[in-house]
């Protein structure tokens, strides 16, 4: 059975307030809660900057081969290559 997210949010506090009466620990467990929920966005974040990074550098080295192909045309080939 699949329980939503905001049901286990609720169940978790419901037993929280109801069987840890301590504000402190329920503080703690907040923000631990909070902060292990936002892990993976942050490892997204990283993943896609190094993404981000590696798809720029492609796209340079790209933009220099196509650039000395174009540099590099049959009217150039002809008067550098000798036909004798």
């Amino acid at each position: 059975m699949l329980i939503a997210g905001t049901d286990l949010e609720g169940r978790i506090l419901s037993a929280l307030s109801e069987r840890l009466m301590d504000q402190e620990l329920v503080k703690i467990f907040c923000e631990e809660y909070v902060a292990d929920r936002n892990r993976p966005r942050a490892g997204h974040t990283g993943i896609r900057a190094a993404q981000e990074r590696e798809l720029a550098k492609v796209v340079k080295d790209q933009d220099i081969l196509v650039n000395s192909l174009l540099a590099w045309t049959p009217s150039r080939r002809s008067t550098s290559v000798n036909t004798n």
